[in-house]
């Protein structure tokens, strides 16, 4: 979370989506990395077969939010 913090404090990186990558699991380590500036949060393992479709998702939401429209995609 510490290199998360970093890329959100400079205004050149602030803007790039960082997505959680973790073995946690638990509701307040999704809260943890979202308050340090991630946009989601994925938990391991993750199933390869659906992964390309969680990225993609996210990629959409955090596009949608950046033009102003309104997303209530749910990542699983």
């Amino acid at each position: 979370l510490q290199a998360t913090q970093m890329l959100k404090a400079d205004e050149r990186t602030r803007g790039i989506p960082v997505v959680a990558l973790t073995a946690h699991a638990m509701n307040h380590h999704d809260d943890q990395a979202k308050r340090a500036g991630c946009c989601d949060f994925i938990s391991k393992p993750i199933d390869t077969d659906r992964f390309p479709d969680q990225v993609r998702r996210i990629l959409e939401a955090v596009a949608n939010e950046a033009s102003g429209e309104r997303t209530t995609s749910e990542v699983a």
